[in-house]
């Protein structure tokens, strides 16, 4: 009579190791892509704050001046608001607001790719690149001298 010995056979023991691996691979690739969608959704979601506040502001002052400053360059915006001369420019890949003698600015480098401005009648058409998308608005001047 043959004794049976108590453990796993080598083959036993290859497949197990096998079937592991395949279930191991399957979840660190799950895993890696859950973290690269992730982070691509909160870049996306960072671009759009940083777009809608650049918006936001330059719509505020275009619809609150008086008048533009016509340039020849379509990447600055120069406004009159009150007796303030507010100018805009895109540069180095920041955008920028100087009014007074200080200069502030919107984005950090990267966070804008290209940024234009053009002037149709009454309005002030901006159109901002980012990394994500391109955004366009039109605001028209209320007090329009």
């Amino acid at each position: 009579m043959r004794v049976r010995s108590k453990g796993f056979t080598l083959i036993e023991l290859i497949v197990s190791i096998a079937v592991g691996t395949i279930i191991f691979a399957y979840v660190f690739n799950l895993f890696s892509t859950s973290i690269r969608a992730f982070d691509r959704a909160s870049k996306t979601a960072n671009n759009i704050e940083i777009a809608a506040y650049v918006i936001d502001t330059i719509s505020k002052d275009i619809y609150q001046s008086q008048r533009t400053g016509y340039s020849s360059s379509d990447i600055r915006l120069s406004l009159m608001k009150d007796s303030d001369n507010i100018v805009y420019e895109y540069k180095e890949g920041k955008v920028s607001r100087k009014t007074g003698g200080s200069t502030s600015f919107l984005t950090m480098p990267g966070d804008v790719n290209d940024m234009r401005f053009m002037y149709p009648s009454g309005a002030v058409r901006v159109q901002i690149s980012t990394p994500f998308r391109e955004y366009i608005f039109i605001v028209c001047m209320r007090n329009i001298q």
